[in-house]
C-alpha cells in the first residue's frame, strides 16, 4: 500500500498487554499511540471553539449617521456610498434649508467610502472630510462609525 505525504497507517494490535496501539507515518516510521491521542485532543478542543464562536450572536447596534451637504444651487443630491452598493438613486437627501441637504440613515459600526451625486455629476470633495484615492481615478469620502 502506498501512502501519500502526511497519511497514516493504523494497526490495532489484538492484546493491548502485546503492545501500545501502533501507527506508521507513510515513511514506514512508528508513531505511539500518545501522538494520536493528543491529536484527537486538539481536535476536540478546536470543534468545541468552533461550536461556541458559531453560537455567540455578533449583535452590532446600527447608529443613526446624519450626512450633510451644502449645495444651495443644486436640484437633486444623492448620497452613495458602500453602504447601499453605490446605487446612484437609493439615498436622495432631502434639502433642510435654502443650502443644505441632509440624509440620516442607519449604520453597524465600521468605515465606509461614499460620494455625493449632486445634478448628474460626482462629488469627491469636501472641506474637512477624509479623503481616499477609488479605482477610477477620482477619491471618495470617508466615514468612521462607531
Amino acid at each position: 500500500m502506498c501512502y501519500g505525504e502526511g497519511q497514516y497507517r493504523i494497526v490495532f494490535l489484538r492484546d493491548e498487554s502485546d503492545f501500545l496501539d501502533k501507527a506508521y507515518s507513510s515513511k514506514g516510521d512508528f508513531v505511539h499511540k500518545r501522538f494520536f491521542e493528543e491529536i484527537e485532543v486538539m481536535v476536540q478542543k478546536r470543534n468545541a471553539l468552533n461550536k461556541n464562536l458559531s453560537t455567540k450572536k455578533k449583535v452590532s447596534k446600527k447608529s443613526s449617521v446624519e450626512f450633510k451637504f451644502f449645495a444651495p444651487d443644486a436640484r437633486d443630491v444623492y448620497l452613495i456610498g458602500e453602504f447601499n452598493d453605490w446605487d446612484i438613486h437609493s439615498l436622495p437627501m432631502k434639502k433642510e434649508n435654502e443650502k443644505d441637504w441632509k440624509a440620516t440613515i442607519e449604520l453597524i459600526p465600521g468605515r465606509y467610502e461614499y460620494k455625493y451625486f449632486v445634478d448628474g455629476s460626482w462629488v469627491g470633495e469636501v472641506p474637512g472630510v477624509e479623503k481616499i484615492p477609488n479605482a477610477f481615478g477620482t477619491q471618495n469620502l470617508v466615514i468612521y462609525v462607531e
